[in-house]
């Protein structure tokens, strides 16, 4: 790869870290010789030597607000924005399973402007051991799943490596400080018509004990997951419930009707209450879904609006900046 211009920021969220730090740190420092470049850890308050290691090694610190892997990603993202004004971002843990040379491979679609978002796919070369089984059925499960709900390219959306374009962030709203910001990240991209392709990382078994709650952390990622096809198919998530309860309503007041027609007396008065109450709410869920689905609409519309104004604003200014200044006339 050729040395390019951009400035890079790398970004290591990292928790009781002080036994791989250093090691992910002087990789980095390798891998990104010759480049402008500044190195951001940001600490989830360690109560081991974390700081001082990252420090000692040449990189930036900060210490992020709240709690979780999204929060200290969000909070480096909102540093490196305001003082280090990178073209280019890269996230990657600091447990040492991510070879920082990697990252070469990461910034060249950046580089070469082929595309905004790049993830690392660890199922390329995974080390023996370095994802246990019961991790990896759950990393294909919700890529398998986010490929089926939003369409995803990636197939491995669960990575903590990546690389984007910087610029990106400000049309990106993260809403999850934990485990599932990966996903969200993706998902986000992707309904911001953003580009994302992959390029195979290798995955290295981790040193120390591991963060990561599969079963717990696995059920949120799901609900998160979730939560956002609702956001982002509103009419299709709701229509479906809708569709559901009001053709269970549907048939089960054509059987009060058969029953009354060939009996000549009221169903059970439970089966009737049942068969109002499914009609009636699927109806109001079907309402639910055009509301959402036009307020989606509004806020796309709202986006790419701000935008707009956002790019002419600059063009102007640019402009501006171009044109002589004028002499004052008496």
């Amino acid at each position: 790869m050729e040395t390019s211009e951009e400035r890079i920021a790398v970004i290591i969220p990292a928790l009781n870290e002080e036994e791989t730090i250093r090691d992910v740190i002087r990789d980095s420092h390798e891998a990104l010789k010759g480049r402008t470049y500044d190195i951001l850890v940001v600490d989830g308050h360690s109560s081991d030597n974390t700081v001082n290691v990252a420090k000692r090694e040449g990189a930036r610190v900060i210490f992020q607000k709240g709690t979780g892997y999204g929060d200290a990603l969000v909070c480096g993202f909102g540093y490196a924005l305001r003082v280090l004004k990178p073209e280019i971002v890269v996230m990657m843990d600091a447990d040492g399973t991510y070879p920082p040379g990697n990252m070469i491979d990461l910034l060249k679609p950046i580089v070469s402007d082929e595309a905004d978002l790049v993830i690392g796919n660890r199922f390329a070369t995974l080390e023996k051991g370095s994802m246990p089984f019961v991790n990896r059925i759950g990393n294909k499960f919700f890529s398998g799943l986010s490929q089926m709900l939003f369409q995803t390219p990636s197939l491995d959306t669960q990575s903590g490596f990546r690389a984007f374009k910087a610029e990106i962030l400000s049309n990106l709203v993260f809403k999850n400080p934990g485990m599932a910001f990966a996903s969200e990240m993706i998902i986000e991209a992707k309904n911001a018509k953003y580009r994302i392709s992959q390029v195979p990382v290798n995955y290295k078994l981790r040193r120390g004990k591991s963060k990561l709650r599969p079963f717990r952390d696995g059920w949120f990622i799901f609900g998160v997951l979730i939560r956002l096809y609702r956001d982002v198919s509103p009419l299709f998530f709701f229509g479906a419930m809708g569709s559901v309860f009001l053709t269970m309503g549907i048939v089960l007041t054509l059987y009060l009707l058969i029953i009354y027609s060939v009996a000549g007396v009221v169903p059970n008065f439970v089966f009737t209450v049942t068969a109002a109450v499914l009609f009636i709410s699927g109806l109001i869920i079907l309402v639910m879904g055009l509301l959402a689905d036009m307020i989606k609409d509004l806020r796309e519309r709202l986006r790419i609006f701000e935008m707009q104004l956002a790019e002419s604003l600059l063009n102007n200014q640019n402009a501006k900046s171009k044109q002589p200044s004028e002499a004052k006339q008496e």
